[in-house]
């Protein structure tokens, strides 16, 4: 085996130790070869790309190429394999409320917020939870009582200094 490899998609030279290969192309060689995975003799190697030539799902987490692994949602961004694809798996614009789990989506309940990263839906983020930015602003009620307090406590200052 050459220390110099090519990449499969963009046949620039790659390293062996830098040379990716694409899990679900490789499922479907061993597949159409007749072979168990890992069964395959070392004669036939896998199809191996550079890493920009290569997208990671984000539904399952397998690396993949470029044509297994593509652009699946332009809302979230979201990367889906070939086999999340096929299951119907959910891209990022649908998920659990981090609190209540109930399920949510971007439509209804927005996005995960950008400081806690959690992602509640519009009853829970009202009330449970403590994020200053995405959870309940402070009530005016709140914000009035305590400055009648503080008017209230000048005239006693004033009392006994006399």
């Amino acid at each position: 085996m050459n220390d110099e490899l090519k990449c499969k998609s963009c046949e620039k030279e790659i390293t062996a130790e830098k040379a990716i290969p694409c899990e679900l192309c490789d499922r479907e060689i061993e597949e159409e070869l007749g072979y168990t995975l890992g069964q395959r003799p070392d004669d036939t190697e896998p199809p191996l790309f550079c890493k920009k030539c290569t997208l990671i799902c984000d539904a399952c987490e397998i690396r993949g190429c470029e044509e297994c692994v593509t652009f699946a949602c332009c809302d979230c961004g979201y990367n889906m394999c070939i086999e999340c694809r096929d299951n119907e798996v959910d891209c990022g614009c649908y998920g659990h409320c981090y609190s209540c789990r109930t399920d949510i989506d971007r439509g209804g309940d927005g996005w995960p917020c950008g400081e806690c990263e959690k992602w509640y839906c519009r009853y829970c983020r009202r009330c449970d939870n403590p994020c200053k930015e995405c959870g309940p602003e402070p009530e005016e009620d709140e914000e009035d009582d305590d400055e009648e307090d503080d008017d209230e406590e000048e005239p006693d200052d004033t009392d006994n200094k006399n």
